[in-house]
């Protein structure tokens, strides 16, 4: 048996022996589950914690020690004096109480407790399951509210509650959550929009000057003009650029469940065959689409019977390729 360890066992059978350095303070991490600082029903112990002590009028420190399975940590052989504990948080942990410091008599024995509880980070969001034939185009849209903390209730901003909510109108939608954390009871919004791809269009517009390389040409709704991202509230396009002779050198035809917005429609100069095209006047038309409101080009290539097919959809334009 070690010298010192034999020592401090017979000072602390026998009161009249007193041997300078054979205190011994104990620290006990315990998981405080309902965050009250005290122990009471549902705390454990934690184990594997990082703890250390100092005396603290000469900053003498000792070897850094890990709780056990019961949540204790050991610093033995220790002379008198104050002592400051220390206890190395965790991720998302917070110290809810402690005695942090203690005044150690000779051969005397101490005992620190720490309650730490975990922080309460939730993770909640609102899923969106489109219903219905078409997946750009739903009949209805179910809303689910997730979330990794227990759920008490949910209030949502167009009446009722529970965590799936059917809507059918687009807009912006809100959820008030009240869910459990550590014992106590929290709050947090949700917020999410929902496009149906419904509506009329805007009137599109362009800068009706030479398109070049860095400059392309581009569409835009500027109503209001402050509103660079505005969107065209179309979900589909279909852009068609001719020749002055009548040719078709450019098509594109692209698809957007979310809708598409200022400056997602444009042309760079180039064919369809990603080459740049002849310097010369251009024409061609970009017809929108939405679950509302359709038209099909597909076979018609006479401006006039798109016109008179979709004429709510169609903008026509006239533009000078400059390579």
């Amino acid at each position: 048996m070690n010298t010192i360890i034999f020592a401090c066992l017979l000072s602390f059978l026998n009161p009249n022996t007193v041997i300078e350095e054979c205190g011994l303070i104990q620290i006990t991490v315990i998981i405080d589950n309902n965050c009250n600082g005290i122990y009471d029903t549902g705390d454990t112990y934690a184990n594997n914690w990082e703890v250390r002590i100092e005396i603290t009028n000469n900053s003498i420190s000792f070897e850094n020690q890990t709780t056990d399975q019961n949540g204790h940590a050991f610093f033995g052989n220790l002379p008198a004096g104050s002592y400051q504990s220390n206890l190395t948080l965790q991720n998302n942990w917070n110290v809810t109480n402690t005695t942090q410091n203690f005044v150690l008599q000779e051969s005397g024995v101490g005992q620190i407790n720490y309650f730490v509880c975990q922080d309460c980070d939730p993770e909640f969001n609102i899923t969106q399951t489109p219903t219905g034939n078409e997946i750009c185009c739903p009949t209805s849209v179910v809303m689910h509210v997730q979330g990794n903390y227990p759920i008490i209730s949910v209030q949502w901003s167009n009446g009722g509650g529970g965590l799936v909510k059917p809507v059918t109108v687009s807009g912006n939608y809100s959820a008030n959550i009240q869910y459990e954390c550590n014992g106590q009871r929290k709050y947090i919004t949700l917020n999410s929009s929902v496009n149906m791809g419904r509506g009329g269009f805007p009137s599109l517009s362009y800068h009706n000057n030479a398109v070049r390389p860095n400059n392309p040409l581009v569409f835009y709704d500027n109503n209001p003009p402050s509103q660079f991202y505005k969107p065209y509230n179309a979900t589909k396009f279909h852009l068609r650029i001719f020749d002055r002779w009548g040719g078709m050198v450019y098509e594109s035809v692209k698809q957007k469940c979310d809708g598409f917005v200022n400056g997602e429609i444009k042309w760079d100069g180039k064919g369809t065959n990603g080459n740049n095209l002849q310097q010369g006047q251009y024409v061609g038309y970009v017809v929108l689409e939405n679950c509302q409101y359709k038209c099909s080009i597909n076979n018609v290539a006479n401006i006039n019977q798109i016109q008179r097919r979709c004429p709510q959809n169609i903008t026509y334009f006239n533009v000078f390729w400059l390579p």
